[in-house]
C-alpha cells in the first residue's frame, strides 16, 4: 500500500503540474523494489530516464517544419503513454479517497467494527483502535482527497 502510495502522489504531483510545463524535464526511474518512479528532480545514486513533455501547443513556425519524423512519431507515443499512465493514476487516488470516505464514515457510524484476528477467526475493535483507524483514515482523506476551490 506504501509503494502505490508514494507512486501515486508523485505521479498526481507530475499531472497536476502538467498544464504549466511545457519543456521542463522530469525523471523517471525504478526504486529499489523494482517500482516505476517519477519526479522533477533526478534522484542520486539510481539510474533514470529523462522525459521530457511537450505541452501540445502550436507556434506559429508549425505550418513550416516539415512532416513528423520517425523521432518525433516516437516522442508522442511516449508521451501519450505518460499521459495515459497518470490518467491511470489519477484514477486510483479517486478510488482512494472515496474508500477513504467510505471507510471514514464507516468507522464514524458503526458501533460494532469486526476484523480479523490473525487466528482464523473475528473480533471487535477497541475504542482505542478505532481512534487510531479513524485517524489513519483522516490522513489517507487528506493525501487522495484533492480539495478544490
Amino acid at each position: 500500500m506504501k509503494k502505490s502510495t508514494l507512486l501515486i502522489g508523485t505521479l498526481l504531483a507530475i499531472f497536476c503540474t502538467l498544464s504549466t510545463a511545457e519543456k521542463k524535464p522530469y525523471y523517471k526511474w525504478k526504486d529499489s523494489e523494482g517500482n516505476v518512479q517519477y519526479g522533477e528532480r533526478p534522484p542520486k545514486g539510481v539510474k533514470y530516464e529523462i522525459i521530457k513533455i511537450h505541452s501540445g501547443k502550436k507556434n506559429s513556425r508549425a505550418s513550416a517544419k516539415p512532416a513528423a519524423t520517425q523521432t518525433d512519431t516516437s516522442q508522442q507515443a511516449e508521451d501519450n503513454s505518460l499521459h495515459n499512465e497518470l490518467r491511470k493514476a489519477k484514477e486510483r487516488i479517486d478510488e482512494g479517497c472515496r474508500v477513504a470516505k467510505i471507510n471514514m464514515e464507516t468507522l464514524k457510524t458503526a458501533s460494532r467494527i469486526g476484523v480479523d484476528d490473525g487466528q482464523g477467526g473475528r473480533r471487535l475493535i477497541t475504542a482505542e483502535e478505532k481512534a487510531k483507524k479513524m485517524e489513519e483514515t483522516q490522513k489517507q482523506i487528506d493525501r487522495y482527497c484533492i480539495k478544490k476551490g
